[in-house]
Parts: structure tokens; sequence; C-alpha cells
């Protein structure tokens, strides 16, 4: 019984020590846990804390440097770029080249990922520029405008208050940070400037700048963590042979533990802000009251010129001179009451002898007046400035002569006024003419000649005189000499001189012309209507012919009125089909055994006014394409045009129908439908059709016009160029569209027999013509010496007043019957 009995107490003793050992090992795994979220949540604090001081700073830079490059995208554009981007009117390809060009330079100079400007229209906003990612809308509709369908509620909020923002947004499953402010342009229309960048860019930084927190938070888990858990765990053990002391060494432990974390944690933010500093593009130098470098980054060391670091002795006094620290410890001074630091701009002379422009932003470190310090951020503003002047030169010159372009040469008259009480100058503009270069030699040997125009002018312009370019081929001339017609006589003369002397480019040697346009001011013109008038009379002066001089005057004005006359009218008489004709012109073969055959007759519409004149299509056509009428128009004579060719076939079984189709029809994809209404609905065969279209309309938009012609052709239309040669690329449009016939346009055929230059467009054009195997027909033939020579260079077809001028359906049917044939007695009689 004894030894059951002492069994069972020792069966006890050991289920009372496991019990012991179990809730010894349960107390200290509570331990251990604690342990470990205790240091996981000041861990994660830690981090917090951290990365919030790099975020603001980083974020702030970057913030600025938004701030930068939006400040200067307003000196990319002219003055009033965004006033006529949103009136629609012309923005040359040379000013759009450009424009484009420099916003591409800026978005590269800054890394941006987007820059775009956007103006609004009614309830609506358009793009009228951009460079980096192009909206998918501006690569089918037309430059400057182009709708913007996702503007954000942001950005249209900066539009209405003029608040800068900064927004983020995903474009394409891509993350990016915008910067959205608003500008005001000289004719007082608002348009947002908005900078992108990618957020790649931005989490790149931020990414770097992460690593540092994060492994010193690492190393103080993983370290202090287990040793914490050691200490907690001797002190179990400890406290169970003496409590008193336990408690009073846990006290002293604990008080140990954090003050060693607190500075191992202060050690760690030091050397992360020093590493941070050491890294940055911006100087920054500490000091004390006494001026004595106590530090200074590498960024720094550069800025002011230092070759090797201070050593202990160096002050600012000494780089900057007892009047700069003077201003120095007085601005000091000044912010040590404030917790704003202060920014200014100095200009400081390196030990080298340079001369540097810098900006500096003054700050207190220390809060004791007893050994205060301080730091200077320092920025190099010198190589920003001269971009910036670089960029304004290029922003007021022309590229290639380095001439004043339009922006330009308008500042300089607007500087020159202030000293003319604000009365602008007499502006001349020499519109020089350059298509017959373009046509037989190309754009390239056109553009060399007119740098040499510009030289010439340049050499020519009088001290007091001032020269710009405001297009391609127009240069103004601007003058407060001008007292006298006389004056005017001789100044127009001058410019035209430097065309006298013909033009050499590699193996062409050639002559150009040109016409002058002159306005002088009256007292309510300002610089816009002076340079405008000008641009207008030389328009005027080169439609009336070469080394013409027309000055603005009231005939100009009194034109402008009667075309809006005619627009007028123009609306009223599109109901009364009475009022337009058909007329007739025969095109006939000139070089075969069948000379003098009528091959087609081109339809050309006479319209006989209410107030009953004839009106030139020349006149009424661009008026309705420019009013919005040509649809109508076109209706009702596609459907004239289509029952008088019908009438005329029926005597003349074999003539076919020449159509002249307007680009502005073309380009709004309305022809196919127009010829199907008007044309085959009657009974016109496509076969039968020759298309007439200008060469300009395929300057426009030369893949969407492909695209429109080739279901045209494939109907079995033919298509023609109508003024060939007169555009700027004629060699790509028989090369790349579906072209059969081009008309050789007549202001290279009327000087043939007069003129040995046209002599070699012509015959040109011809051999073009023929390697190309397109059919050619020469507008403008009037005698027989134009004849004689276009039948020996090889030109099959011609048309003109020589064969019959344009006549109405009974006169062709009169007389077109009796000679379908024209003999070489008859053509005298036509």
């Amino acid at each position: 019984m004894a030894g059951t009995a002492q069994g069972t107490k020792d069966y006890r003793d050991v289920r009372s020590m496991d019990k012991m050992s179990y809730k010894l090992i349960a107390h200290r795994g509570r331990l251990l846990l604690i342990s470990f979220l205790v240091f996981l949540s000041g861990t994660m604090l830690y981090c917090k804390y951290t990365w919030d001081v790099v975020e603001k700073h980083l974020s702030s830079d970057l913030d600025e440097e938004l701030e930068l490059a939006a400040s200067m995208l307003p000196q990319i554009f002219t003055d009033d770029f965004h006033d006529r981007a949103l009136a629609g009117d012309s923005i040359s390809a040379e000013e759009d080249l450009r424009i484009r060009r420099r916003i591409e330079e800026l978005a590269r100079t800054f890394d941006l990922h987007c820059v775009r400007t956007v103006v609004r229209k009614g309830e609506d906003f358009f793009f009228t520029a951009f460079a980096g990612v192009e909206p998918e809308e501006a690569r089918r509709r037309s430059w400057p405008c182009c709708p913007y369908d996702d503007i954000s509620e942001a950005f249209k909020a900066v539009y209405e208050t003029g608040d800068p923002v900064y927004t983020a947004y995903a474009d394409d499953g891509e993350e990016h940070y915008s910067f959205c402010t608003r500008y005001i342009s000289s004719g007082g229309v608002p348009y947002l400037a908005i900078v992108d960048f990618d957020a790649a860019k931005r989490n790149n930084i931020f990414s770097v700048a992460w690593k540092i927190p994060l492994f010193s938070c690492l190393w103080l888990f993983f370290i202090a963590m287990p040793s914490l858990y050691l200490i907690l765990m001797l002190n179990r053990d400890i406290s169970e042979a003496n409590k008193s002391l336990i408690e009073a060494n846990t006290t002293l432990e604990e008080r140990v533990v954090r003050q060693s974390s607190e500075i191992e944690k202060s050690q760690h933010e030091l050397e992360w802000v020093r590493e941070l500093h050491q890294q940055s593009t911006s100087g920054l130098l500490v000091f004390g009251a006494n001026g004595i470098i106590l530090d200074i980054n590498k960024a720094g060391m550069d800025i002011l010129g230092l070759g090797t670091r201070p050593d202990g002795n160096l002050t600012l006094a000494h780089l900057v001179g007892e009047k700069g620290w003077a201003r120095i410890i007085g601005n000091a001074k000044d912010i040590q009451d404030s917790d704003e630091p202060l920014s200014y701009e100095r200009f400081y002379t390196r030990p080298d002898g340079s001369r540097r422009k810098l900006a500096a932003r003054l700050g207190r470190v220390s809060q004791t007046d007893e050994d205060p310090l301080y730091y200077m951020y320092l920025l190099d503003l010198t190589e920003l400035d001269l971009s910036r002047e670089k960029l304004r030169y290029v922003l007021q010159h022309d590229e290639g002569s380095g001439l004043l372009n339009n922006a330009g040469f308008r500042e300089m008259i607007k500087a020159r006024m202030a000293d003319r009480d604000g009365v602008p100058p007499s502006v001349f503009v020499m519109a020089v003419n350059v298509k017959r270069t373009n046509a037989a030699f190309g754009i390239r040997v056109g553009d060399v000649a007119l740098l040499e125009v510009a030289r010439r002018l340049n050499a020519l312009a009088r001290p007091e005189e001032l020269l710009g370019r405001l297009s391609g081929v127009d240069f103004a001339v601007a003058t407060y000499d001008i007292v006298s017609s006389e004056a005017v006589e001789e100044l127009s003369r001058r410019l035209l001189s430097v065309l006298d002397d013909p033009f050499i480019v590699g193996d062409h040697k050639f002559g150009l012309y040109g016409s002058v346009g002159v306005r002088i001011p009256t007292e309510n013109d300002d610089v816009d209507d002076v340079i405008s008038k000008a641009a207008i009379a030389a328009k005027e002066a080169k439609q009336k012919g070469r080394s013409s001089v027309v000055s603005f005057d009231n005939v100009i004005r009194e034109r402008n009125i009667r075309n809006i006359e005619i627009e007028d009218w123009l609306r009223e008489e599109l109901d009364r089909e009475k009022s337009f004709q058909i007329f007739f012109q025969p095109i006939v073969d000139i070089a075969t055994e069948t000379t003098g055959r009528i091959r087609d007759v081109e339809a050309l519409v006479r319209w006989l006014s209410p107030a009953g004149e004839w009106i030139s299509p020349d006149l009424f056509i661009p008026i309705a394409e420019n009013s919005g009428l040509i649809e109508p128009l076109s209706e009702v004579l596609f459907d004239v045009s289509a029952r008088n060719f019908l009438a005329l076939r029926q005597v003349l079984p074999d003539v076919n129908l020449s159509l002249n189709i307007s680009a502005n029809l073309l380009h709004r994809e309305l022809v196919g439908p127009m010829l199907e209404r008007q044309l085959e609905s009657h009974g016109v065969k496509p076969k039968d059709v020759l298309l007439e279209i200008t060469e300009t309309a395929f300057i426009d938009d030369l893949e969407r016009v492909h695209d429109i012609l080739i279901p045209l052709v494939n109907k079995g239309y033919s298509v023609a160029i109508d003024d060939f040669g007169t555009g700027h690329s004629s060699i790509a449009y028989l090369q790349k569209f579906p072209i059969h016939t081009v008309k050789i346009d007549k202001s290279f055929i009327q000087y043939i027999d007069q003129n040995q230059e046209d002599w070699g467009v012509v015959q040109a054009l011809l051999r073009m013509s023929e390697v190309l195997r397109v059919t050619v027909i020469a507008e403008g033939v009037e005698n027989r010496e134009q004849e004689r020579l276009l039948r020996e260079w090889g030109c099959p077809l011609g048309q003109g007043y020589l064969y019959h001028r344009p006549a109405d359906l009974k006169t062709c049917i009169d007389v077109f019957t009796k000679r379908a044939w024209l003999g070489r007695d008859d053509q005298n009689a036509s």
C-alpha cells in the first residue's frame, strides 16, 4: 500500500511540474508574440513617418518642375495664336511645324509625358497644340483645333476659376500626373496649359528613396526584436530569484533600450537625409551665425565653383564678399521669428571669374538663439536664362533666313511705335511667285531661292527699315520714311529689284518675279491692321501680274462688300435653276493625225445675277465655298450639267464630259453620293465622265483624298488634276493617286511663245507625264504658235480660245455638230 501511495504522489508531482512547464512556455510565448507585435507596429510607424517626409520633399520638387514647364509654354506661341485657332483662321504649315517642334523640345527638356494647350468654344473644349501622346481625334481632324471629349472636371474648374490644379489620371492602363493652369492670349481668349509626368518617372524616384527607410526598418525589426525578447526572458528568470532587484533592473533596461532606439533612429534619419541631399541636383549648404560652412553637398560645390570640400574654416564672406554676407545675415535675421524660409535671386561670381545667376532659399535649422544654424538651397539659373533667350530668338525669327518672323515682326513694330506715340509705320509686303520653279525643279530648289531672296533683301535694307518674313513667300518691310507717292514707288521698285538678277541653284538657272502690297496707316490703324492690309494688297497685286504694286484702299474694301452682296444673291437664287447656265468648251486633239477633233467638253457654269449681270464662277464659287453654299449649289449645277450633256450627246455620241469638282465637297466625302443622285440617275455613265480636281485639293489631306478617289475610279470615273504645276508636290500625286489626266495650268502656256523659261517648265511637265503614262491637256491655248510648240513637244490635247470659247447648249449643237472635226481652215472661224 505504501508503494502505491508513493507512486501516486510521484505521479502528481510530475503532473504538477508539467503544468508549471506548460504555463512557463505559454507565458514566454505570449511575451514573444507581444514583442513581435510591438516592434512590428513601431517599424510601420517609423517607416510611414520617414516616408511622409521624403514624399513631401520629392512631390514638392516635381510640382515645381511641372509649374516651370507650364510657365514656359506661353512663350512658344504668337500672341494671337489661340485667337486665330479659336476663330478658325489659317495656321500655316511652317507655323504648325515650328510650334510642334518647340513644344516637343520643351517636353524633352523636362522629360514630360505630354504637353497640351486647350481652348473652349461654346461648351466644348478643343486641343490647339500638343506634344508627346497625340489624341486619336488629332490624327483624324484638321489642325489646329480638335475636340477634347474626355476633359476632366478638374480642368474645367481651372478654365472657369483660373486656379491651377494638380491631378492624376490613367491613360491606356498607365498612370500619369499632370499640372493644369490657365493663361489669357492677347485677344482675351483663355486657354489651358497642361503638362504631364509619366507616373513611372515619379514612381522610379520614390522607389529609390523608399529603399533607405525600408532597409533601416528591417534592420531595426530583425535585430532589436530578438534582443528585446531575450532581455524579457532574462528578466523573467531573475525575477524569480530576487523580485525587487529584477524590477529595478527591468526599469533601467527599458530606459536604456528606449534611449538606444531613439539614438539609432536619429542616426539613421540623419544618414538618410544626408545621403538624399548629397544626391540632390540642388545645392545645399549648412552654416552657422559666424558664416562658417559646416556642410555642403556635391551640387552646392559645383554651383559655387569649389574644387575641394571646405576644411571647416571657409566662410560665406570669403565666397560672396562682405556686402554679400551682410545681405545674407540680414535675411537670416528676418526669418528668425518666422517658420517660413526666404527665397530670392542673386548674381554670384565664382572663384574662376565666371558669373552665374543663382536662386537661393534660406531657412533656419535650430531654434536656439544662442547658437543658430541655417541652411541654404541653391539652384543655378544661368543655363535656364540662356535657354529662355535662345527660345525667345527662335520664336521671333525665321529658321531658314534669320529674318524676323510674323510674331517677331509685330513685336519689333510695337517696340518702335512706343517712340512714335503709338503710330504704326508704313508696311510693304512683297509676295514672291515660285510656283513655276517648284513645279519644274522641286520644292528644295524653290526654298533655296527664297533664302537667296532674303539675303538680297537683308543686304538692300536700310538701317531705319525693319525687315521680316511673314510666310514662306511673303517678305515685309516697315518704315516711317514714306511721306509721298514717289517714296512708295521708290521703295516698291527697290524691293522688286532683288528679283532682277537670275537665281542659280545647283545646275538650275531661273528667274523669279513678285508683286508688292502697300499700306500707309491711317489714324484708326494698329499694327495688325497695317500688316494684314498690306498682305491683302499683295494678294491683289499678285492677281494683277508680275511686278505689280497695289496700295490698300477703298477699292479693295468695296470689293469685300461686293462679295457679301453676291453671297446674299446666291442664297436667294439657289432655288431658281434657270439663273445658272452651263456652257461647254471643247477639248481637242492637237498632236495626232486627227488634229482638231473634239474629244471632250468641259462644263463651265455661268450665273445671271438678279441685277442682270453675268458673274464669273471665279468670283462666286469661292464665295459659295466660304459661306457653306457649295453643297446645294453643286447639286443644282450637276443636275443641269447632266441634262445638257445628255442633250449634246444625242448629236455627238463620242464626246465625254469633263466636270469640275469642289475640293470642299471632296474632303467632306459628298462627291460620290452627289454623282449618283445628279448624274447617274439621269443616265450618265461613270466611264464617260472626267472629274477635274484642283491640285491644291490634294495638298490638304493626301491619305484621305486617296481613299475617297479609289471607289470613284473603281466605279468607272476618270480623274484629272486641274491647274497642274501650281501646287508643291506634283510628281507625288501622279505616283500615289489613280490619276488619268493632267491639265497644265494656263499660266504656263500663255507665255511659251515669248518666254523661254516657260518652255522648260512645260517640257519638263510633258516629259514627266509621258514617263508616268498620263494624258496631258494644255489649257489656255490662244494662238497657232502656242499650238505649234505644244505639238512639237508631244502634247496630245489642247483647250482654249483658239478652238472655241465656252458656249451654251444651243450654240454647241449648232457649231459642234457641223464641225465635230475642226479642220485646219475652220479653226479661225471658231
